[in-house]
């Protein structure tokens, strides 16, 4: 369901694993679809409600206890990427970085690759909400991959943080000219 009509949808391309770009048939409107075994919709929907994120079309919890995501599709480029000088980036990136503590909200994976620029909006989004939560509540799961250099204290099965965040921000931002 979405905007309270059922619809169907055809999925026309795999981006990464679980998640894919589809058109709901009765509009023609393109959307991601995303299948994750959890889904911080609470987080998702504050972003997309104060211009983080993409906007939040449809979560449903499947049989098999995944959650079925469908979201708006935005025409997305690397931050670094975006044609717009790096102190306007830098200040849409802080701005998100105080909203979410402010609201005492943790993303979990704010890497670069999850921080995007919205070319149709002009503006800087957050995407992959799956480990979002409330600061402190949520945890990270059973298993992150360890190529990656976490923040400090961000390990396996402890809870998420916002000074996490706001490590993740830090580190983005010293490497933005």
């Amino acid at each position: 369901m979405i905007d309270g009509e059922k619809v169907n949808i055809n999925y026309y391309d795999r981006i990464v694993r679980f998640v894919f770009a589809a058109r709901v048939i009765q509009t023609g409107r393109d959307v991601i679809v995303k299948f994750a075994k959890r889904y911080g919709r609470k987080v998702h929907e504050y972003c997309a409600d104060v211009g983080f994120a993409p906007r939040l079309l449809h979560v449903e919890v499947l049989s098999n206890t995944w959650e079925f995501v469908v979201m708006e599709k935005l025409e997305l480029l690397p931050i670094s990427k975006a044609p717009v000088e790096a102190a306007f980036i830098r200040e849409q990136i802080l701005k998100i970085k105080n909203h979410l503590a402010a609201a005492a909200f943790v993303h979990g994976d704010l890497r670069e690759v999850n921080i995007q620029w919205d070319s149709s909006n002009g503006r800087v989004v957050l995407i992959d909400f799956d480990w979002s939560g409330e600061d402190d509540t949520v945890i990270y799961p059973p298993f992150m991959n360890s190529d990656i250099s976490w923040p400090p204290e961000a390990e396996t099965n402890k809870p998420l943080r916002i000074q996490h965040d706001a490590w993740w921000i830090d580190s983005l931002l010293s490497r933005l000219d």
